[in-house]
Order: C-alpha cells, then sequence, then structure tokens
C-alpha cells in the first residue's frame, strides 16, 4: 500500500527523472529544494532528455505542455529551431492546425479536396488543413481563402479546440464581459472555462481578439487532450 505510480521531471540543467513515490515520500518539490547525491543517484533513475534552451523553468504554466507536445507520437512539434521553442511566438493558423492534426495521430487524408487557393499541397499544413476541414473544425476565413499565416487568435483557438473535442454541449453563465451571447465562440469558450482550459485573461476577460502564443497553444491543446 502507499504506491504512487511513477512520476517524472526535469530540473533546470535538462536532466529528467523518473521515480517512483511511495507513501508520499520523496515528491518533485522536497527534491527540488534540497537535492542530494543519493537522491540523483539512488531515488531517482537517470533520464537525460532533450531540453529547449527557452524551457527550462518547471514553474512555467507551458511548461509540462512543452514537453508533451515535443515528445507526443507523433510529435507535435519539434520546436522553432534545434535549441528554442519560443513560447512567447505567436502561433499561426497553419502551424495550430498542424498541432491539432498530429494530436489525432495524423489520419490519412486527400488534400486534393481542398478548396483553399492558398493552400499549396505541398506546404507542411496542406493535410492538417484538408483534415480539418473534413472534419468541421475549420471553414477558413472565406470560402477559397484558409490564412495559413495569419495569427491565430484566442477565440479561434478555443473554437478549433471546441469542434476538435467534439462540440459538446454547454450551459450556465458566461464569466467574461468581452464574449457576448451570439458570437460564434461563446459556447466554445465557456465550455474552455468550464473545463479548465482556460481561465482567461483577467478575473473577468477573455480577450478573444488577442493572438496566442506558441506557449499558450500547446498548453490549451495539452489541457484538452489530457
Amino acid at each position: 500500500s502507499g504506491y504512487a505510480g511513477l512520476k517524472q521531471r526535469f530540473d533546470a540543467a535538462g536532466v529528467g527523472y523518473k521515480w517512483y513515490e511511495f507513501n508520499g515520500a520523496h515528491d518533485w518539490g522536497v527534491w527540488r529544494a534540497a537535492v542530494t547525491a543519493f537522491a540523483k543517484d539512488i531515488l531517482w533513475k537517470e533520464n537525460k532528455g532533450f531540453k529547449f534552451d527557452d524551457v527550462q523553468d518547471p514553474d512555467k504554466y507551458y511548461y509540462d505542455p512543452v514537453y508533451w507536445a515535443y515528445n507526443h507520437d507523433p510529435q507535435i512539434t519539434k520546436g522553432t529551431s534545434d535549441t528554442t521553442f519560443s513560447p512567447n511566438e505567436e502561433v499561426t493558423r497553419g502551424q495550430f492546425v498542424t498541432f491539432l492534426y498530429r494530436a489525432a495521430g495524423e489520419p490519412d487524408v486527400d488534400v486534393s479536396s481542398l478548396k483553399f487557393t492558398d493552400v499549396a499541397a505541398d506546404k507542411f499544413y496542406a493535410k492538417a488543413v484538408a483534415w480539418a476541414v473534413e472534419n468541421n473544425i475549420t471553414t477558413g476565413t472565406t470560402p477559397t481563402t484558409f490564412s495559413p499565416n495569419d495569427k491565430v487568435t484566442r477565440a479561434q483557438i478555443v473554437t478549433f479546440l471546441y469542434r476538435f473535442a467534439g462540440e459538446p454541449e454547454v450551459s450556465g453563465d458566461m464569466p467574461f464581459t468581452d464574449v457576448k451571447a451570439g458570437k460564434y465562440f461563446y459556447e466554445p469558450v465557456l465550455w474552455a472555462y468550464q473545463n479548465n482550459i482556460t481561465t482567461g485573461t483577467g478575473p473577468d476577460k477573455f480577450s478573444p481578439n488577442l493572438n496566442c502564443t506558441r506557449g499558450q497553444a500547446v498548453t490549451f491543446l495539452y489541457r484538452v487532450c489530457n
């Protein structure tokens, strides 16, 4: 009794550790406060994992989501370079539907059916866009354009996620004063709030028209998938 399963965390130097917790002993908070040679060598099995130079702090809200996305099979994102993830960089529509497509397992899709004139078949996001259209996750920005290089807004991203989740029914009071009934993103935002996918940008603000960062995007996706 008391067995709590396998735990895993990364330290600030980019080294990952796995350990089994028993009766609450050897928890991560204690280890972070005072690492001992015994703890590193005996209690944790060292697992040297890749770390981005700009995602080193386990206390950042996007830390676990970033490495979940990086280690996902298939890989959801490999970063903006060999050493950086750029969590504060704004994400594009093409990038985010690609994140979604990879999270769904990269199912087979026919890109020849695409009607968007701004999505060439050889682009990295072409299959993702075709899949998103087939699954009613997006209808584009016009009947003939998807605008893959436009930055994706917070309203758009929770709408994509809501449709990805199957558009579950929602009810209740909207906590955000800047999300009005009748807007296309009203139900998605309410659903996202009620399911702890977002708490907004302030006590009563969601900021639907703000562009979404890469850190925010993978965090939203992580919360939906986990």
